[in-house]
């Protein structure tokens, strides 16, 4: 499971609490308790998309990066979706197997045709 995770300025208002960001790192946290061993990857995006973390059955180490994401994890604001998506979908690579991407984003695309 490759997770596509929103980390635009918007993700900062505390309509969830403690931010949108916060709360969707927090779910994110329980569900590992719950993939049993399961690969799974995280691409942040707000302007552009970047791979923070590689698929890795590693859940600790996905955590570590899951907890830095912040909104400078990427270089450059907006909510470029389709970005994410394409980022993701490159960062299973070729082969077989099942294949989720968790789209987390609180907005609209701003052009990036997802």
């Amino acid at each position: 499971m490759l997770v596509v995770l929103d980390t635009s300025q918007s993700m900062l208002a505390e309509d969830a609490a403690p931010s949108r960001l916060g709360r969707a790192k927090a779910e994110l946290v329980d569900l590992l308790g719950k993939l049993g061993g399961q690969r799974v990857g995280l691409v942040a995006f707000a302007g552009r998309a970047q791979v923070l973390c590689p698929l890795t059955p590693d859940l600790g180490f996905f955590r570590g990066v899951l907890d830095g994401v912040n909104t400078r994890s990427v270089a450059r604001g907006g909510t470029r979706i389709g970005d994410g998506l394409r980022v993701a979908l490159a960062a299973f690579g070729p082969g077989g197997g099942s294949r989720l991407i968790l789209l987390i984003t609180d907005g609209e695309d701003q052009d990036s045709y997802p």
